[in-house]
């Protein structure tokens, strides 16, 4: 499937006041990508959680703190963060705004942490 019409990807709730949509994973044809968006609402945050392989986020909208291991970063609309394999990590929605997150992991299987399928 070359082409996914991302509003017909149906959102789901990860853990409460997170929602998470896949456009592209194994189920819709990937070999090696999986990409989507999430959305965190004001105070909400993803959980303490690991990756076995490297995670990337671009913060479209709102603000978040990014907890990485021993780091702790603010980060702001039009910026990236690059999470290393391995690392235990959790975003906050520290703003007034829903958050809002494009996500891409170099597999199509990422696995899921709260123990909910994509």
């Amino acid at each position: 499937m070359p082409v996914i019409n991302n509003e017909d990807v149906e959102w789901k709730e990860q853990v409460p006041g997170m929602l998470r949509k896949e456009w592209v994973n194994r189920e819709r044809g990937s070999v090696g990508i999986t990409m989507g968006e999430v959305r965190i609402k004001p105070g909400a945050d993803n959980t303490w959680h690991t990756h076995k392989m490297e995670d990337v986020g671009c913060l479209r909208s709102g603000e978040v703190t990014l907890y990485m291991g021993d780091e702790v970063h603010k980060v702001r609309a039009g910026m990236t963060m690059l999470i290393p394999a391995g690392v235990r990590h959790r975003l906050v929605n520290t703003g007034n705004e829903e958050a809002h997150i494009i996500f891409c992991f170099p597999t199509a299987e990422v696995g899921h942490p709260w123990g909910k399928k994509g």
